[in-house]
């Protein structure tokens, strides 16, 4: 009797794990189903992340704003595969890869291999890339050759980056001011004005500084070694010609004013002939002898580097023409002029400066 008593006393144990496992997949599925919606324009239409069949990563507003992120070099660290390395010389020009495919040239000129898109306008060439923008919609990363959507030159795949478009029938107002290390600020403006119920105007404006990045010139005289300055603003335009007509117009200017720390020699380049040129020119010595992986904190660089200035700026007018609930026609116009002037120095006889 004992036995069959401690038998029954135990069997209701299984019906009530299953029980509990099944509770705890039903709550999993409710809120699997409560995921937030992310709408890409990855196949050149607004859609749902979920149903794209490519390969995409989306950072959407809130994702934008929680990581800081106010420009192409940003998000390097939040896309697995992607890659972005700045140009000699130059924080404002950038060596995008994605999976490993990479420009096959150092000129600034050449066309890279991905496709990258400022809100519909193709944005070509090294120069002018990393500029910043005060009020971003999304920014969508999309993996793998892209040249049957985004034309030629996006083997490595295609980067979209869209700008926030003027709400009609709302005034709306935000303001944000960011303080951290190493003297950097950063503010950001965005104002939208409804003129009329079919017209509205949104301006936003962003300005940024910083003194460093955590390597200090010795010198007394010197100057700053990672001294930075952007200011880029915007002005955008809505209107709605009819019920399914929208008409958009976009002017964005960047400038950015910086210093750039020289480059730091991790591991010389040990050729054949490097060891034989070593004795005779006492600049190479001091570079291998330099070469070292722990990271910098102070430089002496008593002369003066001139600043390097990139300007970037641009027009785009976008009309979408809904023919039908299955039909839009959409034409995209763009124009960008892209100024830059960027030094790279190679002091001689300076150890770690390469």
């Amino acid at each position: 009797m004992r036995s069959k008593e401690k038998c029954f006393s135990v069997r209701p144990i299984p019906f009530l794990v299953s029980g509990l496992m099944a509770f705890g997949m039903s709550a999993a599925h409710a809120q699997s189903a409560a995921l937030e919606e992310v709408i890409v324009t990855a196949q050149k239409r607004s859609e749902n992340l979920q149903d794209v069949p490519i390969s995409v990563q989306a950072l959407n507003t809130k994702a934008l704003e929680k990581a800081g992120i106010i420009s192409l070099s940003d998000i390097k660290a939040q896309v697995p595969g992607l890659t972005i390395d700045s140009y000699p010389g130059s924080s404002e020009m950038l060596y995008p890869s994605i999976r490993g495919i990479v420009p096959n040239s150092i000129q600034t000129s050449v066309p890279i291999p991905m496709a990258i898109h400022l809100d519909g306008v193709a944005l070509t060439q090294l120069a002018g890339l990393n500029l910043a923008g005060a009020d971003l919609e999304r920014i969508e990363v999309l993996k793998g050759p892209q040249g049957v959507l985004a034309g030629r030159n996006a083997t490595g795949g295609a980067i979209n980056i869209v700008t926030a478009r003027p709400e009609l029938g709302r005034f709306g107002f935000k303001q944000q001011v960011t303080v951290a290390e190493h003297g950097q600020w950063l503010s950001k403006t965005v104002v939208n004005v409804p003129v009329t119920d079919d017209f509205a105007a949104k301006i936003s404006y962003l300005h940024s500084e910083r003194d460093n990045i955590g390597i200090k010139n010795s010198a007394p005289n010197g100057p700053k070694l990672g001294e930075k300055t952007a200011d880029s603003w915007r002005l955008d335009l809505r209107w709605r010609a009819s019920n399914n007509v929208m008409v958009d117009y976009g002017y964005d200017r960047s400038q950015t004013d910086s210093i750039d720390v020289p480059n730091q020699c991790l591991v010389p380049f040990m050729s054949s002939t490097l060891p034989m040129i070593a004795p005779i020119d006492p600049r190479v010595s001091s570079m291998i002898n330099g070469c070292s992986l722990s990271k910098l904190t102070s430089l002496n660089v008593p002369f003066h580097m001139p600043k390097n200035r990139n300007i970037a700026e641009g027009h785009n007018l976008t009309v979408n023409w809904d023919v039908s609930p299955t039909l839009t026609f959409r034409s995209i116009t763009g124009y960008r002029k892209v100024d830059t002037k960027n030094n790279c120095l190679v002091p001689p006889g300076y150890k770690h400066v390469f």
